[in-house]
């Protein structure tokens, strides 16, 4: 996980914490796991990157959603980032970085 700062919104994390067997469902069902990180890694991690945010009024559809959105924006960083980390790795296997 990427290091974030921010404070938390109390309002988010209640409503995650309300919510948190839909949004479970939503977007943890189905998921394939990268690497070492599973869909429950993933998502925490969007429960943090969430709770930050300062939401406006939404049904609960709306906020699974935006929930489900942000999980697969978390999902894609992980991704890209495992994909740097490797590419790094295999270039200075082959002697391309020093």
């Amino acid at each position: 996980m990427r290091t974030r700062s921010g404070k938390l919104n109390a309002d988010t994390m209640q409503r995650i914490g309300d919510m948190y067997d839909r949004l479970n469902n939503a977007c943890v069902n189905g998921v394939r796991d990268y690497g070492c990180f599973d869909s429950r890694d993933l998502f925490h991690d969007t429960m943090i990157e969430v709770s930050r945010e300062n939401l406006g009024p939404m049904t609960d559809t709306e906020f699974i959603g935006h929930f489900c959105y942000k999980f697969r924006e978390v999902r894609f960083q992980l991704i890209k980032d495992n994909r740097e980390r490797y590419d790094a790795k295999t270039a200075k296997e082959k002697g391309l970085l020093f």
